[in-house]
Protein backbone atom coordinates (compact mmCIF):
# COMPACT_ATOMS: atom_id res chain seq x y z
CA UNK A 1 0.00 0.00 0.00
CA UNK A 2 2.77 2.42 1.01
CA UNK A 3 4.50 1.42 -2.42
CA UNK A 4 1.41 2.54 -4.33
CA UNK A 5 1.16 5.58 -2.21
CA UNK A 6 5.33 6.67 -2.84
CA UNK A 7 4.51 5.84 -6.77
CA UNK A 8 1.25 8.23 -6.80
CA UNK A 9 3.22 10.65 -5.01
CA UNK A 10 6.02 10.22 -7.82
CA UNK A 11 3.93 10.72 -10.64
CA UNK A 12 2.04 13.84 -9.40
CA UNK A 13 5.65 15.40 -8.20
CA UNK A 14 6.68 14.76 -12.08
CA UNK A 15 3.38 16.06 -13.82
CA UNK A 16 4.21 19.43 -11.29
CA UNK A 17 7.29 19.96 -12.76
CA UNK A 18 6.61 19.09 -16.43
CA UNK A 19 3.88 21.65 -16.07
CA UNK A 20 6.05 23.75 -14.53
CA UNK A 21 8.37 23.74 -16.99
CA UNK A 22 5.60 24.61 -19.22
CA UNK A 23 4.25 27.40 -17.66
CA UNK A 24 8.08 28.84 -17.79
CA UNK A 25 8.47 28.73 -21.50
CA UNK A 26 7.57 31.96 -23.30
CA UNK A 27 4.49 31.90 -24.95
CA UNK A 28 5.48 32.22 -28.81
CA UNK A 29 4.52 35.38 -30.59
CA UNK A 30 1.99 35.18 -33.62
CA UNK A 31 2.99 36.77 -37.02
CA UNK A 32 -0.06 37.10 -39.13
CA UNK A 33 1.68 37.18 -43.08
CA UNK A 34 -0.93 37.70 -46.33
CA UNK A 35 1.33 36.59 -49.41
CA UNK A 36 0.35 37.46 -53.07
CA UNK A 37 -1.66 34.28 -53.68
CA UNK A 38 -0.34 34.06 -57.33
CA UNK A 39 2.84 31.62 -56.86
CA UNK A 40 2.97 28.42 -58.33
CA UNK A 41 2.15 25.59 -55.75
CA UNK A 42 1.71 28.70 -52.66
CA UNK A 43 1.21 25.73 -49.82
CA UNK A 44 4.83 24.16 -50.49
CA UNK A 45 6.63 27.67 -50.50
CA UNK A 46 4.56 28.71 -47.10
CA UNK A 47 5.61 25.31 -45.59
CA UNK A 48 9.23 26.05 -46.58
CA UNK A 49 9.38 29.51 -45.54
CA UNK A 50 7.74 28.86 -42.14
CA UNK A 51 10.30 26.07 -41.28
CA UNK A 52 13.18 28.28 -42.19
CA UNK A 53 11.94 31.61 -40.55
CA UNK A 54 11.16 29.90 -36.88
CA UNK A 55 14.34 28.46 -36.91
CA UNK A 56 15.92 31.81 -36.83
CA UNK A 57 13.26 32.64 -34.71
CA UNK A 58 12.34 30.18 -32.53
CA UNK A 59 9.86 32.50 -30.23
CA UNK A 60 7.55 32.99 -32.88
CA UNK A 61 4.81 31.26 -34.84
CA UNK A 62 4.11 32.72 -38.22
CA UNK A 63 1.13 31.92 -40.17
CA UNK A 64 0.90 32.67 -44.42
CA UNK A 65 -2.09 32.97 -45.97
CA UNK A 66 -2.15 33.36 -49.40
CA UNK A 67 -4.33 36.56 -50.86
CA UNK A 68 -5.77 38.14 -54.55
CA UNK A 69 -4.74 42.04 -53.81
CA UNK A 70 -6.49 43.00 -56.95
CA UNK A 71 -10.15 42.13 -55.23
CA UNK A 72 -11.71 45.63 -53.29
CA UNK A 73 -14.23 43.15 -52.15
CA UNK A 74 -15.31 39.34 -51.75
CA UNK A 75 -18.25 37.39 -50.20
CA UNK A 76 -16.33 37.54 -46.78
CA UNK A 77 -13.61 35.27 -47.00
CA UNK A 78 -9.90 36.08 -46.29
CA UNK A 79 -8.81 36.29 -50.34
CA UNK A 80 -9.57 40.04 -50.10
CA UNK A 81 -7.61 42.96 -49.94
CA UNK A 82 -10.08 44.21 -47.54
CA UNK A 83 -9.16 42.43 -44.91
CA UNK A 84 -5.60 43.43 -44.98
CA UNK A 85 -5.32 44.78 -41.43
CA UNK A 86 -6.59 41.32 -40.22
CA UNK A 87 -2.28 40.59 -40.96
CA UNK A 88 1.29 42.21 -39.60
CA UNK A 89 2.63 42.21 -43.21
CA UNK A 90 1.19 42.29 -46.58
CA UNK A 91 2.58 41.47 -49.96
CA UNK A 92 1.13 43.18 -52.40
CA UNK A 93 0.99 44.51 -56.28
CA UNK A 94 2.29 47.83 -55.72
CA UNK A 95 -0.42 49.30 -58.50
CA UNK A 96 -2.88 49.10 -54.77
CA UNK A 97 -0.28 51.30 -53.08
CA UNK A 98 -2.50 54.34 -53.77
CA UNK A 99 -5.65 52.78 -52.29
CA UNK A 100 -3.51 51.26 -49.37
CA UNK A 101 -2.04 54.28 -48.30
CA UNK A 102 -5.76 55.92 -48.04
CA UNK A 103 -6.68 52.94 -45.61
CA UNK A 104 -3.73 52.90 -43.33
CA UNK A 105 0.07 52.21 -43.60
CA UNK A 106 2.85 52.34 -40.96
CA UNK A 107 6.09 54.06 -42.72
CA UNK A 108 8.93 52.15 -42.58
CA UNK A 109 11.48 53.41 -39.67
CA UNK A 110 14.47 55.28 -41.33
CA UNK A 111 17.11 53.45 -38.90
CA UNK A 112 16.43 50.04 -40.63
CA UNK A 113 20.18 50.55 -42.24
CA UNK A 114 19.65 46.97 -43.89
CA UNK A 115 16.89 48.57 -46.01
CA UNK A 116 18.11 48.53 -49.75
CA UNK A 117 19.76 50.95 -51.31
CA UNK A 118 19.05 51.52 -55.52
CA UNK A 119 22.28 49.79 -56.48
CA UNK A 120 20.38 47.13 -55.06
CA UNK A 121 17.58 46.55 -56.91
CA UNK A 122 16.92 45.31 -60.27
CA UNK A 123 14.65 46.78 -63.20
CA UNK A 124 11.32 48.49 -62.07
CA UNK A 125 12.06 48.03 -58.66
CA UNK A 126 14.23 50.78 -59.04
CA UNK A 127 12.04 53.40 -59.31
CA UNK A 128 10.29 51.96 -56.11
CA UNK A 129 12.86 52.13 -53.73
CA UNK A 130 14.24 55.77 -55.48
CA UNK A 131 11.19 57.32 -54.74
CA UNK A 132 8.89 58.67 -51.38
CA UNK A 133 7.61 54.91 -51.83
CA UNK A 134 10.13 53.30 -50.10
CA UNK A 135 9.50 54.87 -46.51
CA UNK A 136 6.33 52.23 -46.74
CA UNK A 137 7.17 49.24 -49.37
CA UNK A 138 9.75 46.77 -49.12
CA UNK A 139 10.26 45.42 -53.07
CA UNK A 140 10.00 42.06 -53.39
CA UNK A 141 9.86 40.70 -56.94
CA UNK A 142 9.39 42.11 -60.17
CA UNK A 143 8.13 41.28 -63.58
CA UNK A 144 7.00 42.58 -66.97
CA UNK A 145 5.50 40.59 -70.04
CA UNK A 146 8.10 39.24 -72.18
CA UNK A 147 8.03 37.57 -75.84
CA UNK A 148 9.72 34.17 -75.44
CA UNK A 149 10.65 31.83 -78.05
CA UNK A 150 12.34 28.32 -79.02
CA UNK A 151 15.69 29.42 -79.60
CA UNK A 152 15.48 26.72 -82.67
CA UNK A 153 12.78 28.11 -84.41
CA UNK A 154 13.60 32.27 -83.73
CA UNK A 155 16.21 32.67 -86.53
CA UNK A 156 15.12 36.25 -87.77
CA UNK A 157 14.49 39.49 -85.12
CA UNK A 158 10.83 39.48 -85.30
CA UNK A 159 8.19 37.05 -84.84
CA UNK A 160 7.16 37.79 -88.20
CA UNK A 161 3.62 35.68 -88.87
CA UNK A 162 4.49 33.08 -86.25
CA UNK A 163 1.42 32.33 -84.14
CA UNK A 164 1.09 33.17 -80.32
CA UNK A 165 0.30 31.53 -76.92
CA UNK A 166 -0.74 34.04 -75.11
CA UNK A 167 -0.04 32.97 -71.47
CA UNK A 168 -2.79 33.70 -68.94
CA UNK A 169 -2.93 37.20 -70.17
CA UNK A 170 -7.04 36.58 -71.70
CA UNK A 171 -9.07 38.23 -69.27
CA UNK A 172 -10.14 42.11 -68.95
CA UNK A 173 -6.79 42.56 -66.77
CA UNK A 174 -4.57 40.78 -69.39
CA UNK A 175 -6.15 42.38 -72.45
CA UNK A 176 -5.79 45.57 -70.59
CA UNK A 177 -2.31 45.23 -70.08
CA UNK A 178 -1.80 44.59 -73.60
CA UNK A 179 -3.44 47.27 -74.42
CA UNK A 180 -1.41 49.33 -72.08
CA UNK A 181 2.23 48.38 -73.71
CA UNK A 182 0.41 49.41 -77.28
CA UNK A 183 -0.04 52.50 -76.18
CA UNK A 184 3.75 53.13 -75.11
CA UNK A 185 4.93 51.08 -78.33
CA UNK A 186 2.95 54.05 -79.74
CA UNK A 187 3.47 57.03 -77.79
CA UNK A 188 5.81 56.52 -75.26
CA UNK A 189 5.77 55.68 -71.90
CA UNK A 190 4.49 58.98 -70.42
CA UNK A 191 1.79 59.59 -72.93
CA UNK A 192 0.50 55.60 -72.42
CA UNK A 193 0.40 56.15 -68.49
CA UNK A 194 -1.59 59.60 -68.75
CA UNK A 195 -4.16 57.83 -71.39
CA UNK A 196 -4.84 55.02 -69.14
CA UNK A 197 -4.89 57.67 -65.76
CA UNK A 198 -7.68 59.56 -68.13
CA UNK A 199 -9.69 56.33 -68.91
CA UNK A 200 -9.65 55.10 -64.83
CA UNK A 201 -11.30 58.66 -64.64
CA UNK A 202 -13.53 59.10 -67.35
CA UNK A 203 -16.45 57.11 -68.14
CA UNK A 204 -15.64 56.67 -71.92
CA UNK A 205 -15.66 53.86 -73.99
CA UNK A 206 -13.73 54.91 -76.64
CA UNK A 207 -9.92 53.22 -77.12
CA UNK A 208 -6.86 54.82 -79.00
CA UNK A 209 -7.29 53.53 -82.55
CA UNK A 210 -3.91 52.75 -82.93
CA UNK A 211 -2.88 51.15 -80.04
CA UNK A 212 -5.99 49.07 -80.21
CA UNK A 213 -5.17 48.13 -83.99
CA UNK A 214 -2.22 47.32 -82.79
CA UNK A 215 -3.64 44.74 -80.23
CA UNK A 216 -6.13 43.32 -82.52
CA UNK A 217 -3.21 42.43 -85.12
CA UNK A 218 -1.58 40.52 -81.90
CA UNK A 219 -4.97 39.02 -81.11
CA UNK A 220 -5.25 37.81 -84.94
CA UNK A 221 -2.13 35.73 -84.64
CA UNK A 222 -3.27 33.54 -82.03
CA UNK A 223 -3.93 29.88 -82.80
CA UNK A 224 -7.18 29.73 -84.42
CA UNK A 225 -8.68 27.55 -81.96
CA UNK A 226 -8.46 30.21 -79.16
CA UNK A 227 -9.55 33.30 -81.83
CA UNK A 228 -12.64 31.04 -82.31
CA UNK A 229 -13.35 30.10 -78.59
CA UNK A 230 -11.97 32.83 -76.38
CA UNK A 231 -13.62 31.78 -73.00
CA UNK A 232 -12.25 28.14 -73.45
CA UNK A 233 -8.91 30.02 -73.92
CA UNK A 234 -9.24 32.28 -70.64
CA UNK A 235 -11.13 28.94 -68.65
CA UNK A 236 -8.26 26.40 -69.47
CA UNK A 237 -4.83 28.80 -69.35
CA UNK A 238 -3.06 25.90 -68.60
CA UNK A 239 -3.53 24.75 -71.91
CA UNK A 240 -1.07 27.57 -73.37
CA UNK A 241 1.78 25.73 -71.14
CA UNK A 242 1.04 22.65 -73.08
CA UNK A 243 0.92 24.08 -76.73
CA UNK A 244 4.28 26.00 -75.85
CA UNK A 245 5.53 22.95 -74.10
CA UNK A 246 4.85 20.47 -76.75
CA UNK A 247 6.12 23.26 -79.71
CA UNK A 248 3.12 23.76 -81.41
CA UNK A 249 4.03 27.45 -81.31
CA UNK A 250 6.85 29.51 -81.70
CA UNK A 251 6.10 32.36 -79.57
CA UNK A 252 4.95 32.51 -75.95
CA UNK A 253 3.85 36.13 -74.73
CA UNK A 254 3.82 35.90 -70.74
CA UNK A 255 5.47 36.60 -67.57
CA UNK A 256 8.63 34.69 -66.28
CA UNK A 257 6.75 32.11 -64.09
CA UNK A 258 4.81 31.37 -67.18
CA UNK A 259 8.14 29.12 -68.35
CA UNK A 260 7.16 27.62 -64.69
CA UNK A 261 3.71 25.51 -66.19
CA UNK A 262 5.79 25.04 -69.58
CA UNK A 263 8.35 22.80 -68.02
CA UNK A 264 5.49 21.35 -66.47
CA UNK A 265 3.92 20.55 -69.28
CA UNK A 266 7.10 19.03 -71.25
CA UNK A 267 8.26 16.82 -67.86
CA UNK A 268 4.86 15.26 -68.55
CA UNK A 269 5.03 15.04 -71.91
CA UNK A 270 8.17 13.20 -71.94
CA UNK A 271 7.17 11.41 -68.72
CA UNK A 272 10.49 12.87 -67.00
CA UNK A 273 10.53 11.93 -63.18
CA UNK A 274 12.77 15.28 -62.78
CA UNK A 275 12.23 18.52 -63.54
CA UNK A 276 13.60 20.38 -67.13
CA UNK A 277 15.94 23.46 -66.40
CA UNK A 278 15.22 25.25 -69.60
CA UNK A 279 19.16 26.98 -70.44
CA UNK A 280 19.39 30.49 -72.46
CA UNK A 281 20.46 28.17 -74.71
CA UNK A 282 16.84 26.91 -75.29
CA UNK A 283 15.41 29.65 -75.36
CA UNK A 284 15.14 33.45 -76.36
CA UNK A 285 13.93 36.18 -74.20
CA UNK A 286 13.00 39.51 -75.27
CA UNK A 287 10.59 42.33 -73.72
CA UNK A 288 7.32 42.19 -75.52
CA UNK A 289 6.51 44.97 -78.23
CA UNK A 290 2.99 44.79 -80.15
CA UNK A 291 4.39 48.27 -82.22
CA UNK A 292 7.35 50.56 -82.56
CA UNK A 293 9.05 48.84 -79.46
CA UNK A 294 9.45 51.90 -76.57
CA UNK A 295 9.38 49.71 -73.73
CA UNK A 296 6.79 47.19 -71.50
CA UNK A 297 4.96 47.98 -68.77
CA UNK A 298 6.39 46.18 -65.68
CA UNK A 299 4.98 45.20 -62.02
CA UNK A 300 6.44 45.24 -58.31
CA UNK A 301 5.16 43.84 -55.83
CA UNK A 302 6.07 44.66 -52.14
CA UNK A 303 5.56 44.25 -48.32
CA UNK A 304 3.55 46.74 -46.54
CA UNK A 305 2.50 46.68 -42.89
CA UNK A 306 -0.95 48.18 -41.94
CA UNK A 307 -1.32 51.06 -40.07
CA UNK A 308 -0.71 49.89 -35.58
CA UNK A 309 0.99 46.98 -36.25
CA UNK A 310 4.30 47.93 -35.89
CA UNK A 311 4.61 49.22 -32.86
CA UNK A 312 4.65 46.11 -31.15
CA UNK A 313 6.10 43.58 -33.36
CA UNK A 314 8.73 46.03 -34.61
CA UNK A 315 11.38 43.27 -34.10
CA UNK A 316 9.50 40.34 -35.17
CA UNK A 317 8.79 42.18 -38.22
CA UNK A 318 12.00 43.72 -39.29
CA UNK A 319 13.56 40.59 -38.49
CA UNK A 320 10.87 38.84 -40.89
CA UNK A 321 11.38 41.66 -43.89
CA UNK A 322 15.37 41.32 -43.91
CA UNK A 323 14.98 37.27 -44.35
CA UNK A 324 11.96 37.73 -46.89
CA UNK A 325 15.04 39.44 -49.14
CA UNK A 326 17.25 36.91 -48.33
CA UNK A 327 18.85 34.09 -50.88
CA UNK A 328 17.49 31.88 -48.40
CA UNK A 329 14.13 32.76 -48.36
CA UNK A 330 14.44 33.17 -52.02
CA UNK A 331 16.02 29.93 -52.83
CA UNK A 332 11.89 28.44 -51.47
CA UNK A 333 10.39 29.93 -54.56
CA UNK A 334 13.07 28.58 -56.73
CA UNK A 335 11.79 24.81 -57.02
CA UNK A 336 8.31 24.70 -54.89
CA UNK A 337 8.78 21.05 -55.15
CA UNK A 338 11.61 18.68 -55.72
CA UNK A 339 9.25 16.97 -59.37
CA UNK A 340 8.58 20.55 -60.29
CA UNK A 341 10.45 23.08 -62.52
CA UNK A 342 11.98 26.35 -61.76
CA UNK A 343 9.18 29.25 -60.64
CA UNK A 344 10.92 32.07 -62.88
CA UNK A 345 9.93 34.76 -60.72
CA UNK A 346 12.08 37.36 -60.70
CA UNK A 347 13.60 38.66 -57.38
CA UNK A 348 13.70 42.64 -56.74
CA UNK A 349 17.67 42.63 -55.90
CA UNK A 350 20.62 41.87 -57.95
CA UNK A 351 22.81 40.11 -55.96
CA UNK A 352 20.29 37.34 -55.73
CA UNK A 353 20.36 36.74 -59.36
CA UNK A 354 24.37 35.88 -59.27
CA UNK A 355 23.89 33.64 -56.34
CA UNK A 356 25.54 29.88 -56.60
CA UNK A 357 22.20 28.56 -56.29
CA UNK A 358 20.31 30.44 -57.94
CA UNK A 359 23.01 29.45 -61.11
CA UNK A 360 22.55 26.47 -60.71
CA UNK A 361 18.61 26.12 -60.15
CA UNK A 362 17.27 28.55 -62.73
CA UNK A 363 19.72 29.16 -65.22
CA UNK A 364 17.38 31.93 -66.89
CA UNK A 365 17.01 34.00 -64.49
CA UNK A 366 19.99 36.08 -65.27
CA UNK A 367 18.37 36.09 -68.69
CA UNK A 368 15.50 37.85 -67.97
CA UNK A 369 17.29 40.07 -65.90
CA UNK A 370 19.46 41.37 -68.54
CA UNK A 371 16.30 41.48 -70.67
CA UNK A 372 14.06 43.25 -68.29
CA UNK A 373 12.68 47.22 -69.20
CA UNK A 374 11.69 49.34 -66.22
CA UNK A 375 10.43 52.23 -68.87
CA UNK A 376 7.15 51.93 -67.37
CA UNK A 377 6.96 50.64 -63.77
CA UNK A 378 2.67 50.13 -63.03
CA UNK A 379 2.99 51.58 -59.58
CA UNK A 380 -0.44 53.43 -59.32
CA UNK A 381 -3.84 52.22 -59.01
CA UNK A 382 -4.97 54.84 -61.46
CA UNK A 383 -2.96 53.17 -64.36
CA UNK A 384 -4.09 49.68 -63.33
CA UNK A 385 -8.05 50.83 -63.02
CA UNK A 386 -7.29 52.43 -66.46
CA UNK A 387 -5.85 48.69 -67.87
CA UNK A 388 -9.13 47.01 -66.48
CA UNK A 389 -11.48 49.46 -68.21
CA UNK A 390 -9.85 48.89 -71.68
CA UNK A 391 -9.43 45.01 -70.62
CA UNK A 392 -13.40 45.31 -70.37
CA UNK A 393 -13.94 47.38 -73.77
CA UNK A 394 -11.88 45.19 -76.29
CA UNK A 395 -12.96 42.15 -74.33
CA UNK A 396 -16.55 42.79 -74.92
CA UNK A 397 -15.61 43.37 -78.76
CA UNK A 398 -13.73 40.65 -79.57
CA UNK A 399 -16.27 38.30 -77.96
CA UNK A 400 -18.88 40.05 -80.38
Amino acid sequence: MQGRLFAVQMLLLALTQLCGCAADQPAKTILNVALFGYIPDDYVVEANLKKKFERINPTCQVTFTSIDPYHDQDSGGLPSLQHFKEFDVVETDLCRLDDLVQTGLDTLPSDWAWYPRIVDCVGGAKRVVGSDQKTITLPHWICENFSISWAQQNTSTRDGNKSFALGDFWGTTGLGELYANALMDCYGAVEAEKQLRELAKSKTTILDSKAESALKTLVARLPSHCRDHLPFYHDHSEWYGSRFGARHDAVLVGYSESLFYTELEMDLLNGDSKPTHLTSADITIRPLTIGAGNGTPSWVDGFVIPKGKLASKKELIESFLVFMKSADAYACFETPEPSFAAANLLPAYADFYDAENTKREEPLLSEFRDRFDATFPVLHSEIWKGMKAAGKIIEKDLQN
